[in-house]
């Protein structure tokens, strides 16, 4: 019988979800598995794997960090994953933008084409990350100024990316994000929920292969 923490995924693809998780964490190892309380926009509430983290995005020879939660739907593989970029305190949406909405979802081709059983989770944060290089979808702003610069900081240096593409001086920020999070209507993890409840997590991606209590 099955619990209400019980993950929802049909028991004749569980392996190949486990094995997309373990292909993007080797490929990936800033984008960490667990599983995580998702809220439907209908208020039902399902215990999802998600993949949380940052992807690497090369813009102007410089390589950024790009905070993302990638959700495992209940029929995954077969739908594709619904992914959000997941911008810190710091930073705002770029609005408007190619392949995000202002309220954080990602579309791009690859999830608009997604094909079972060939699509994976590797090649979708490779194709995010060539994106996201085209156009960041992610700006830092500086509060202590009354009229903040947009700008974002790479991963390995102080330069910045201003609101109107020139770099400029300025105070670098953390390449990987904080712990704490913004509000999001998409889900939970570390993401904090509307409701005060905190949501299950493990960062074992084998545990989709478990049986069901």
């Amino acid at each position: 019988m099955r619990g209400p923490s019980a993950l929802p995924y049909s028991e004749d693809v569980k392996w190949l979800i486990r094995q997309h998780l373990v292909t993007l964490t080797d490929a990936y190892p800033s984008l960490q598995p667990k599983t995580a309380t998702y809220t439907h926009n209908d208020g039902r509430t399902v215990n999802l794997l998600q993949a949380e983290g940052t992807i690497p995005m090369l813009f102007q020879g410089v390589t950024y960090n790009i905070p993302i939660v990638v959700w495992l739907v209940e029929s995954y593989p077969r739908q594709h994953p619904l992914v959000y970029v997941n911008p810190t305190r710091d930073m705002i949406i770029k609005r408007p933008h190619s392949f995000v909405n202002p309220s954080g979802i990602v579309s791009i081709p690859y999830l608009q084409n997604w094909v079972y059983p060939s699509s994976n989770l590797i090649d979708l944060a490779r194709d995010l990350s060539h994106y996201f290089g085209r156009d960041p979808p992610l700006y830092s702003q500086c509060r202590p100024n009354p009229n903040p610069t947009l700008n974002f900081t790479p991963a390995g240096g102080s330069s910045v990316i201003s609101s109107s593409g020139s770099g400029s001086a300025g105070t670098a920020r953390p390449a990987i994000p904080p712990r704490s999070y913004p509000q999001s209507p998409y889900g939970s993890g570390r993401i904090p929920p509307p409701s005060p409840q905190k949501p299950a997590a493990t960062e074992d991606p084998s545990e989709v292969s478990s049986g069901t209590p």
